[in-house]
């Protein structure tokens, strides 16, 4: 296959599945970018088509730059690979656990054994935090007894402390850390962990979408900040990110303004015997293989976003896909179009792989009607339940507070209920029985709550539990951006 049918490939998969959003596609082989190809809409509304300058979210490949930076942190003497959470936060008190037995190697392999949901959940999606409020989240971690320790389990918290950890040695927190440590070194223009001032800067930043609302012909309301890229995440151009693929590669290292002997570190592997789509996970790196070559790479994924990124260091080669759409279409092309780039580049013959890939992807189409028609019809149900509800649903406007997750705010506005938790928000749907709720904090995915039907009670969902605030203000208009 030849890089023109990849192309074609690339927009039939997209015709086919109806993906009108953003997708760009870079590869790079020798170090160098030899294809770079761009389709659909960044902007589907107002028909702005993506090109080389869109900016997409990368959502949780980010970990492969925290790593590394945590690794060159380590050359410049700030920190030991073994040091542990004590050394790291030498100033927190620990309420649940012995600090001393959890090193970074732990946290940045996924094998530490400790939980906070409330952090991790705060950080993605509500953004209620501070920096008393992190001090509180490292304080109360705690074992987790699904996972423990010395066991792989794939989550956001260890990257989520050391965005915390940067902060205490950077003045400008984790941000200017992954700036001075990586990308401006690399002379890179447009990659950023400071969203709120790309924006202000107004970056082209690719609007996101999912098939799951307004058939990904609308964008969802879901916008990442700085808050919430405490997950951890940048925006960047796709060639910024190719260019740190390319500082990392066999072929570069002499040009490279990093350290080779931390660029070999992090190509090492910390965990094994991983039974998924990888077998093996390093310093931010998942680990596989293709056409029996080694091969680093990491996915993320956002409402509204989807990225795999990897790259071969002996071959000196790289293949980036990014898309500024959530959900199975995205995701399928992710895994379909770095199977099939990598094959062009080794000049393997892949037309079988094409026909098949496609194929899939006609099949994917039908999931994706089928999924649609769901919602659709969830949403008639609920509509039709709620409206039978309003008195119910009047009695239980309020601020309804957890110490650990913020406030979640229930208010009436254009004749609808609705609810604001942060960056989140939803209408508010009546459940089943007479005390239940049905919230839609992301599009297509539907949360159940209780609510004291007295109206002085307290809200749980998501095993929290919030307290009416009867003293707090009940807000006559809040800033909700419902669109749906």
């Amino acid at each position: 296959m030849s890089y023109s049918e990849l192309e074609e490939f690339v927009h039939s998969a997209k015709t086919v599945t109806s993906s009108v959003s953003a997708t760009s596609v870079i590869l790079i082989k020798q170090g160098q970018v030899v294809k770079e190809l761009h389709a659909g809409l960044a902007d589907v509304e107002n028909g702005l088509e993506a090109d080389e300058n869109t900016v997409y979210y990368f959502a949780s490949t980010t970990k492969s730059l925290m790593a590394f930076a945590v690794l060159l942190a380590e050359k410049q003497g700030k920190i030991n690979l073994n040091s542990s959470l004590a050394d790291m936060f030498p100033n927190i008190s620990f309420q649940y656990i012995d600090a001393d037995q959890y090193s970074v190697k732990d946290l940045l392999s996924h094998t530490s054994g400790l939980k906070h949901e409330a952090m991790t959940w705060t950080f993605s999606y509500t953004g209620l935090h501070d920096e008393e409020k992190r001090k509180q989240y490292i304080a109360t971690l705690r074992p987790d007894p699904d996972a423990p320790k010395g066991k792989f389990n794939y989550t956001n918290l260890g990257y989520n402390l050391f965005a915390i950890w940067f902060d205490s040695q950077y003045k400008q927190g984790w941000q200017e850390a992954l700036d001075q440590l990586i990308f401006d070194p690399l002379k890179l223009e447009r990659i950023t962990a400071d969203v709120d001032l790309a924006r202000k800067e107004n970056w082209p930043i690719a609007r996101p979408y999912s098939y799951k609302f307004a058939g990904g012909k609308k964008s969802i309301y879901m916008a990442k900040n700085n808050q919430t890229l405490y997950s951890v995440g940048v925006f960047a151009r796709p060639l910024d990110v190719a260019s740190v693929l390319s500082a990392l590669m066999t072929a570069n290292q002499n040009d490279t303004p990093f350290d080779p002997t931390v660029i070999r570190k992090s190509q090492t592997q910390l965990v094994k015997g991983i039974e998924s789509y990888f077998t093996g996970y390093g310093w931010g790196w998942m680990f596989s293989q293709i056409e029996g070559t080694d091969m680093l790479l990491h996915t993320g994924g956002f409402d509204g976003a989807s990225v795999q990124i990897s790259y071969l260091p002996e071959k000196s080669m790289g293949v980036i896909v990014v898309h500024g759409e959530s959900g199975i279409v995205a995701n399928e092309l992710n895994g379909a179009i770095t199977r099939l780039a990598y094959k062009a580049m080794l000049g393997i013959d892949n037309s079988a792989d094409y026909l098949s890939d496609m194929q899939e992807m006609t099949e994917i189409t039908g999931f994706v009607k089928r999924s649609q028609q769901k919602i659709v019809d969830k949403h008639a149900e609920l509509s039709a339940r709620t409206e039978k509800s309003k008195p119910f649903l009047n009695s239980i406007l309020g601020r309804y507070t957890n110490e650990m997750v913020g406030d979640i705010i229930i208010s009436e506005n254009g004749g609808k209920v609705k609810a604001e938790w942060g960056d989140l928000e939803s209408i508010v749907y009546a459940g089943e029985k007479a005390d239940a709720l049905v919230l839609e904090w992301r599009p297509g995915k539907f949360y159940d709550a209780t609510v004291s039907s007295d109206g002085n009670g307290s809200l749980e969902i998501m095993g929290w539990t919030f307290s009416k605030n009867v003293k707090a203000k009940i807000p006559g208009q809040n800033r909700l951006r419902l669109n749906y």
